[in-house]
């Protein structure tokens, strides 16, 4: 805050804005000015008086003295007009000095009423003294409800140590630091403020008054924690996209060394095909023309539909990055018999009868080089970030752990013929498992015996299932899982175990709860592979397996569809 010189200064160069402490001495030093001009000129007036008095005592010749009667009195005239100019220059600066006072009052109140921050001013034991009017647009306090409280009384109680601490600080320093603390709002909200505080001493040194300045910093605060809520939950996203990501790659891995959970089933290709054309179309675009030629007559096969529809998929997409200007992508189905002039030809393969799956396209084509490595892990054409190189490893994977195998044709410039072979089999084709699309709550609190030597897996798949509605008893190995289900009062629905545990494994301990809780259906949870579980001589079919890792969907509709599916054989 600054203020203009005053008018009397002599050059134009002084006329600069100066501070007010500056002011106020040039007003002091104004204000001694004055008071001595006052004194002088009374002095003189005094003189002049007396001087009048001796010229009257002399013209009556009682006394002699140097000054005539004309002289005294034109001296005494002169004085009171300087007297005269004396009273109107002080009244003008009387006048000067309270504009300025007014200038300056007026300023510091624009300030308070102005300010977003609110000042206030105390004494070292807390009473207001002053409370600029943003409390009452901030905190709702009127002026009139404030004074006469102490400044500690609105403070949340957990914060009062610290605001008393800081101010003791202040005291002995002459430094406030900055802090925040809670502050009630007539409302009786909380509100969170940033404050600082200033010391003002007296004559003595001794601190007298505290200027503390608040600044409401609530909705900053709780704009922050918004911010960190959104971070935190943009990092568990790509966290969840990145263990996607990780198991699919797993997955694929798996597939390409013929080592990853089948469930096999008696299919219909023409129905896997016809089920997922819409996809298909979705997958190759709008300016890829899609032609299926499906052999009625077509023959079953033994393999897993979800993996089946992997092999269609990622033979479709290889098929659309192939024809970048369009084309046509053919899907076609056939029965076929190859005798011993074939199986001569690929040692590989043997004579029978075959389901044929034919996927050709329209596009660049490949050389005989590229050819000799598309079935390689990680291999791609394709440039850095557009993919994997797993897709036709991952259908080479599954063709061959279905026991068939796959032949591909294909030039430069004349397109791709991709041939898969599957064993045809005689049985009718099986429905998928009764699983519902979406997870559904537990009915009748039915009881889940959760067996798990993993014991954060077993913590999160607990959790799950009981925010799902179920009532869930939890072991940590086969034996203490025995033991829990012989305490256990009551059916026991489900036992939803680890395959592959130390000590005893997951198919004995259900051989042994089948004697005392024959009514528990089986569901296994494993991320060994069919090859590896059949080594340990645990599954048989029939038996229901949830893959690990496994997502909240994927185990509530497993926990269903074995809740829902009829009695089996449960153990080997």
């Amino acid at each position: 805050m600054q203020v203009e010189a005053p008018s009397g200064s002599s050059q134009a160069s002084e006329r600069e804005k100066w501070t007010p402490q500056v002011y106020l001495r040039h007003s002091e030093r104004r204000q001694w000015s004055l008071w001595t001009t006052s004194i002088v000129i009374t002095l003189l007036l005094t003189f002049a008086a007396a001087s009048l008095a001796f010229a009257l005592l002399r013209s009556q010749g009682e006394i002699s003295y140097f000054l005539t009667m004309r002289q005294a009195v034109y001296g005494l005239l002169g004085l009171l007009l300087l007297f005269d100019i004396y009273v109107i220059f002080q009244q003008q600066q009387h006048c000067l000095a309270h504009r300025h006072l007014n200038e300056q009052y007026e300023l510091f109140r624009l300030i308070g009423e102005s300010a977003a921050d609110m000042i206030a001013v105390v004494d070292m034991n807390g009473r207001r003294i002053y409370n600029s009017p943003s409390y009452q647009k901030v905190l709702g306090y009127s002026p009139e409800e404030l004074e006469g409280t102490a400044s500690f009384e609105q403070i949340h109680p957990d914060d009062r140590r610290l605001v008393l601490e800081a101010a003791q600080e202040a005291r002995e320093t002459g430094v406030g630091r900055k802090l925040e603390y809670r502050f009630r709002h007539k409302d009786g909200t909380w509100r969170i403020l940033e404050s600082m505080a200033s010391v003002i001493r007296n004559a003595a040194g001794e601190p007298a008054k505290m200027i503390i300045v608040n600044r409401d910093i609530t909705e900053r605060r709780q704009a922050e924690k918004e911010l960190r809520q959104m971070q935190l939950r943009q990092i568990q996203k790509e966290i969840k996209k990145a263990g996607q990501r990780a198991a699919s790659l797993t997955r694929q891995l798996l597939a390409f060394s013929r080592q990853q959970v089948l469930e096999p089933k008696v299919l219909d290709l023409n129905g896997v095909v016809t089920d997922i054309e819409k996809m298909l179309r979705r997958v190759i675009g709008e300016d890829i023309e899609l032609i299926t030629t499906l052999d009625a007559s077509l023959g079953r096969v033994m393999a897993d539909q979800g993996q089946i529809e992997q092999v269609i998929i990622n033979l479709a997409a290889n098929a659309r990055d192939a024809m970048p200007n369009g084309g046509k992508l053919t899907i076609e189905t056939a029965n076929a018999e190859l005798d011993e002039t074939y199986v001569r030809q690929a040692p590989e393969v043997r004579p029978g009868r075959y389901v044929l799956l034919s996927v050709s396209d329209s596009g660049v084509g490949m050389d005989a080089e590229t050819q000799a490595h598309i079935f390689e892990p990680f291999f791609t054409t394709k440039e850095r970030g557009r993919g994997t190189g797993l897709g036709l490893a991952t259908v080479y994977g599954v063709v061959k752990q279905s026991n068939g195998f796959i032949w591909v044709h294909s030039e430069p410039a004349s397109g791709t013929l991709f041939k898969i072979y599957l064993p045809l089999v005689e049985g009718e084709v099986q429905t998928t498992s009764p699983e519902v699309s979406q997870p559904q709550l537990a009915t009748n609190r039915e009881t889940i015996l959760l067996v798990e030597d993993e014991e954060s897996l077993r913590t999160v798949t607990r959790d799950l299932l009981v925010q799902d509605g179920y009532d869930v008893v939890e072991a940590s190995s086969g034996a203490q899982g025995l033991e829990v289900a012989q305490q256990h009062h009551g059916p026991i629905h489900l036992m939803l175990s680890d395959v592959v545990m130390p000590g005893m494994n997951g198919p004995t301990l259900a051989r042994n709860l089948a004697e005392s809780h024959p009514e528990t259906k089986v569901l296994y949870m494993s991320g060994y592979t069919d090859h590896m579980i059949d080594r340990h001589g645990v599954l048989e079919p029939g038996v229901h397996l949830l893959e690990k890792p496994y997502t909240r969907d994927v185990l509530i509709r497993k926990v269903r569809a074995a809740l829902n599916a009829q009695m089996v054989s449960n153990c080997v």
